[in-house]
């Protein structure tokens, strides 16, 4: 099934973040769900879309470090790229309002011949609106891969309505596909564990709060569009797989770790010593005047801003570089920033 073999895939990539083509496993992952297109019912070309422009930030990526280098990457990149555009127009032409089968050819595909012989002995039959409809359950049964009932031959006309109270899709057995492809959403929790805190899957929470101290450490993880505030003095703060999610601290003995996140951000109330960013896009720093010696470790970031105390405006937004220069010197090397960072 489809989902299997996405989830397979994102498995893969989570659990090879340290390998050479990382950037390959993240646009693989990101734009191999466009293949669950069926189930979308209304707008699947905009879904399509939307997981393009996802493969197509990582595919860039590839891109800057390949490009003029080795070919075979990108033209791996831009023949996946163009699968999805022409999988978009596929889409958006033929299965605009859902999966459906053609009608009269509409598809353009060629049939078989036929000769007199064979259309005299076969009558010609027109399929009814029923048929189309077991035709496309069926092919939604396979496509999510459950497993179909057998086929009763003769029913009676009780029968019948027996087993249409009982499943409105006497072909497929565990119910609505699209429940089968999409993932069901994990449940949420906060949960002391020994001298670890556990802080996961929180969506539009903005009520989160954690009392810790300096024996505990607290890894946030999976969360979404929410606000979580940590009382207390603790050991480490772990915030990985998060989403637009900020995350408020008042001291951290060891260090605050950022992985794997998309535009969150992080306020240090009194002291932090270390703060390292990873695989991570869009990161909002706050520091406070106890924090302007902490050490900050990027890599494989970007969009990464600091935000320290202006006594004139407030708070002085510095971005943190991205584009380095690197010179050989004696035998050596010697990287600096551009003029642009200074």
């Amino acid at each position: 099934p489809v989902r299997i073999c996405v989830e397979n895939i994102q498995e893969f990539r989570d659990k090879n973040r340290i390998a050479r083509y990382f950037n390959h496993l993240n646009a693989v992952a990101d734009g191999i769900p466009a293949l669950g297109w069926p189930v979308i019912e209304n707008g699947a070309h905009h879904y399509v879309q939307d997981l393009s422009k996802a493969f197509e930030f990582f595919g860039n990526k590839v891109l800057k470090e390949y490009k003029g280098k080795q070919a075979i990457h990108v033209e791996w990149v831009d023949s996946f790229q163009t699968f999805l555009g022409d999988l978009e127009l596929y889409v958006k032409k033929h299965h605009i309002n859902g999966l459906n089968w053609p009608v009269d050819n509409e598809a353009g595909i060629e049939e078989p011949e036929q000769t007199q012989n064979s259309h005299d002995e076969t009558p010609e039959t027109t399929e009814t609106p029923e048929q189309k409809n077991t035709s496309n359950n069926h092919l939604n049964s396979i496509f999510s891969g459950v497993r179909l009932k057998p086929v009763v031959k003769s029913e009676t006309p009780i029968q019948k309505l027996n087993l249409a109270d009982s499943n409105p899709n006497p072909l497929v057995e565990s119910g609505d596909i699209q429940q089968n492809l999409v993932k069901k959403p994990k449940p949420s929790r906060s949960q002391l564990m020994g001298y670890k805190w556990i802080v996961e899957h929180y969506e539009d929470n903005h009520d989160i709060v954690i009392e810790a101290n300096q024996k505990q450490t607290v890894n946030i993880f999976g969360c979404k569009g929410s606000i979580i505030y940590i009382k207390g003095k603790v050991a480490n703060v772990a915030i990985d797989s998060c989403q637009k999610t900020a995350v408020v601290f008042e001291s951290i003995l060891c260090a605050c770790e950022i992985i794997n996140c998309l535009s969150v951000e992080v306020k240090s109330l009194f002291f932090v010593p270390t703060i390292t960013i990873d695989l991570t896009f869009g990161c909002q720093l706050y520091l406070n005047k106890e924090s302007l010696g902490c050490s900050i470790i990027t890599s494989k970031s970007s969009a990464i801003n600091i935000l320290l105390p202006d006594e004139e405006n407030g708070m002085k937004e510095i971005p943190l570089p991205q584009q380095f220069v690197t010179k050989l010197v004696n035998d050596g090397i010697s990287t600096m920033t551009p003029f642009l960072f200074k």
